[in-house]
């Protein structure tokens, strides 16, 4: 029963893992892939994709075994995350080493990103749309159709508003928001509030969290 073994198989000038196979011992793995291949696997410095796909083919060949694996796109992060099924998931990056979406194996978006880079508290930000149906672009979508997600930055790059756009039930937006002390650790996580939809970043958050309290839950803002 080798149902509580876990074994690993290496990559990338054997610095990062690229399968991981539960329910099977590394011979396993060798009788499966090949010691040879194993042991070049290991030390290329960036495999292919289509290499990759074929050691965890074989992987899945082992009787009773579940096999996940990563590949990884050098100096930018993980390219894509296959799950036991074979389905997988492929993250995209700019030439800014940001990631800018990340896609099922139909090309169709689960998440896409954009960015604003500009000096000042609100001016810098990182919002993703996560659409609710199999597209290939949020483009021309509707706001009721994804969800929209802003996170800004003060004048330093710490993370202090959350924006989630019409996530309330009444369609309205979600606003959370962090502080942070003279040695930049947080010291406060608020609790959301409600405001107008595609309000963007509030100015008057802290008062506007207060009074919603207030109004809603008299003596507890």
């Amino acid at each position: 029963d080798n149902t509580n073994d876990i074994s690993y198989i290496w990559s990338y000038g054997n610095n990062r893992p690229v399968a991981m196979v539960q329910g099977a011992t590394y011979s396993q793995l060798q009788t499966a892939v090949g010691t040879t291949a194993l042991v070049n696997l290991g030390n290329a410095v960036d495999p292919s994709v289509s290499t990759l796909d074929n050691v965890l083919s074989q992987c899945r060949g082992i009787a009773g075994a579940v096999t996940s694996g990563v590949a990884y796109r050098l100096l930018y992060g993980v390219s894509r995350e296959t799950a036991p099924t074979g389905n997988y998931l492929a993250y995209n990056y700019d030439s800014f080493q940001r990631l800018i979406s990340i896609k099922d194996r139909n090309n169709k978006l689960i998440t896409e990103y954009g960015y604003s880079d500009t000096p000042g508290a609100g001016n810098s930000y990182i919002r993703s749309y996560s659409p609710d149906s199999a597209v290939t672009s949020t483009y021309d979508l509707m706001v009721d159709r994804q969800r929209i997600a802003t996170t800004y930055f003060d004048g330093i790059y710490r993370p202090v508003q959350l924006v989630r756009q019409s996530a309330s039930t009444t369609q309205k937006d979600v606003v959370s928001m962090t502080s942070y002390n003279w040695y930049s650790s947080q010291v406060k996580q608020y609790l959301p509030y409600t405001v107008s939809s595609q309000s963007g970043y509030r100015t008057s958050a802290l008062s506007e969290q207060q009074s919603f309290y207030n109004t809603h839950y008299s003596g507890e803002g």
